[in-house]
């Protein structure tokens, strides 16, 4: 219970208080429950005191002594604690909001559901203190000795721990995303199971330390010393290690796609089966680096150091070796070097003799379409030989194939959307089913091409090469075929609904069950073609020459047939509702004879 003289007297000053109380503490104080706001108690001597459930609101108790006092449940909102002695102080659900706390010791305090919003640790000892589970969001540790502190599940999202010393410091679990570790040291830290996508680790020193449970996706370790951490498995996608050192650490089956590596010292890692697709490797140190097996697809490895670098198995299809140095003590036995660019001479001298892989630019394609159409945009290389190359089911999606001969190859069933074929070969290609829709053919070769059930809607044909193409029930409605060489073209089954085939050549083309609902076939040479049971309701065929043409069972009601040349056509079975015949004496002989 509060002694009213203990208050009392504390209301006369700190020099009063600490003169009475003694150097050694020897008067026991309990002050729970005390009204305390606001007062200038700068120097006091509180060791020990039981303050619980204190209002210290505003109070100065700048460079005061609170050793082992208990302040669990004290409101401290507001309070100047700057420079304050406050080592193995309890301050369990305790208000610190907004108090000022620069300068203090605050070792093995425990703050364990304190609030501490607004409360800037700046240069703060908190070695050993207990901040499990805190919410701490956005603020700054900057410079604070958080040694061997515990920060288990706490939310520190944009914490400022800039050089900050957080060695044997225990992360287990804490929500870090954003937060800032520049220059900050790291050292034997417990980080098992941290979330810190998009961290800072610029300058920090994290040798030894464990990741192998840590999210760091998209994290920044430029200039880091991360030699001989244990990142092995780790998501490291999108995250940039410029300048980083990390000799010896262990990053086995590491995820390193599209990661940036400028210049970092990567000697003796291990990297072994390591996903490192598009990763940024410029004037990297990769000596005695152990990359067996490592996916390093369209890798930029300008200036890397490869000196006694074991990359049996590594996969460096269409990667970047410029200016890359070291290559003759390096194993590449199996190592797939198909695509490679600007690889040093003595690599492509010695690349096959030495067991190195060059392959076609098959295995390009088969690392994904963005792979593929980066290294022809780098590569310079337009016109390319793929005959015959099985490329069934695989989607192809804005694929990069301008001049590229695909001629027998097999596309059947592909997802072609905006695919470049422009002045691309197709001859006798196999595109049955495949979806063509928005693809670029303009100048393209699909002569004798099977394109079967295919769909081609609104594809700009006018400048392909189509003669004996296979289209049969292939979509393919307004189609603008105008002025084409179609001929020995098959269309049956095709859906050409209000397609334009003026003036184009359809000698020997098959239309046999042909969807041209609403087709401009005026002025067309339909002599002899097959038409039988086609759709050709509301077709324009205006001057059309459909002269011995089999239209048996098909559909021509509200055709126009003005001017057409309909001499010996067979019309058995078909639906003329709504057509202007010609004169009477053209259509005598199509007639049935009345019986008699």
């Amino acid at each position: 219970m509060v002694d009213s003289e203990h208050i009392s007297l504390l209301r006369q000053g700190p020099r009063a208080w600490n003169a009475w109380r003694g150097p050694s503490n020897y008067v026991k104080v309990d002050l729970s429950g005390a009204n305390l706001e606001r007062l200038s108690l700068q120097g006091v001597n509180l060791d020990g005191v039981s303050l619980t459930g204190a209002r210290l609101a505003g109070a100065d108790l700048s460079g005061a002594s609170l050793k082992g006092a208990d302040l669990s449940q004290a409101c401290l909102a507001g309070a100047n604690l700057s420079n304050a002695a406050m080592s193995g102080a309890n301050l369990t659900y305790a208000d610190l909001r907004k108090a000022l706390v620069a300068n203090a010791v605050m070792d093995g305090v425990d703050f364990r559901d304190a609030r501490l919003g607004g409360v800037s640790f700046v240069q703060v000892s908190l070695r050993a203190a207990n901040l499990n589970g805190a919410l701490l969001s956005h603020v700054s540790f900057e410079g604070s000795d958080l040694r061997h502190a515990e920060l288990r599940r706490a939310a520190l999202m944009g914490a400022n721990f800039r050089t900050a010393d957080l060695r044997g410091a225990i992360l287990v679990g804490s929500k870090l995303d954003q937060a800032d570790f520049s220059g900050a040291a790291l050292e034997e830290a417990n980080l098992n199971e941290a979330d810190m996508p998009e961290a800072c680790f610029d300058n920090a020193r994290m040798a030894a330390c464990d990741l192998r449970k840590t999210n760091l996706t998209k994290a920044r370790f430029e200039k880091c010393d991360l030699r001989n951490a244990l990142l092995e498995k780790r998501l490291l996608s999108g995250c940039s290690f410029a300048g980083a050192n990390l000799g010896g650490a262990d990053m086995t089956e590491v995820d390193l796609v599209e990661a940036d590596r400028t210049q970092a010292n990567l000697r003796g890692v291990l990297l072994t089966d390591a996903r490192m697709a598009h990763a940024v490797l410029c004037n990297a140190d990769l000596r005695d680096a152990r990359l067996e097996n490592a996916h390093m697809v369209a890798a930029n490895l300008t200036g890397a150091r490869i000196d006694g670098a074991r990359l049996a198995g590594a996969n460096l299809v269409a990667a970047d070796l410029y200016q890359s140095t070291g290559w003759p003590a390096a194993a590449i036995q199996g190592m797939n070097l198909t695509g490679a660019m600007r690889a040093p001479r003595t690599l492509r001298e010695q690349a096959k003799e030495r067991g190195a892989l060059l392959e076609t630019p098959v295995t390009i394609l088969r690392q994904g379409v963005g792979v593929w159409n980066a290294w022809r945009k780098a590569s310079g290389m337009r016109a390319l030989n793929m005959p015959g190359v099985d490329l069934s089911w695989i989607s192809l999606l804005n694929a990069d194939f301008s001049q590229v001969n695909l001629a027998d190859a097999n596309l059947s069933a592909c997802n072609l959307h905006g695919v470049d074929f422009s002045k691309a070969c197709l001859r006798r290609a196999i595109l049955t089913e495949a979806k063509l829709f928005g693809a670029i053919v303009d100048g393209a070769d699909l002569r004798e091409a099977k394109m079967d059930a295919a769909d081609l809607r609104d594809l700009p044909l006018r400048d392909v090469l189509m003669q004996g193409a296979d289209c049969s029930n292939a979509v393919m409605p307004r189609a603008d075929l105008r002025g084409m060489d179609l001929s020995a073209v098959d269309f049956r089954g095709a859906d050409l609904t209000e397609a334009d085939l003026r003036e184009a050549n359809v000698a020997g083309v098959q239309f046999q069950k042909t969807v041209l609902r609403g087709a401009n076939l005026s002025g067309l040479d339909l002599s002899g073609l097959d038409l039988s049971a086609a759709d050709l309701a509301g077709a324009n065929l205006e001057r059309a020459n459909l002269q011995g043409a089999d239209l048996r069972d098909a559909l021509l009601c509200s055709a126009t047939l003005k001017g057409a040349n309909l001499d010996k056509a067979q019309l058995k079975g078909a639906d003329l509702e709504g057509v202007a015949l010609p004169m009477r004496h053209r259509v005598s002989l199509w007639l049935p004879k009345k019986r008699t």
